[in-house]
């Protein structure tokens, strides 16, 4: 019998998955590339924001672009 240190055997191991359920649990949370993107875009602005000596011009830029990438994202 060859044993594995990382993994149980076989028979000790559940296998009554539900796949139905996952399947239809992933389809209502399904989380696109496009959403992380406007994550890390909106992250990056938030970070730029807080950054010292910010011309209070380009505050009231990265300010405008959070919260319209905000509305996009439903976030207000």
């Amino acid at each position: 019998m060859n044993t594995n240190c990382f993994m149980p055997h076989s028979r000790t191991v559940q296998k009554k998955w539900e796949w139905h359920k996952i399947k239809k649990m992933s389809d209502q949370n399904k989380y696109t590339c496009n959403e992380y993107r406007q994550e890390m875009i909106l992250l990056s602005l938030r970070l730029r924001l807080n950054k010292e000596n910010l011309p209070e011009l380009e505050k009231e830029k990265i300010q405008y672009e959070i919260q319209k990438l905000e509305t996009a994202m439903d976030m207000t």
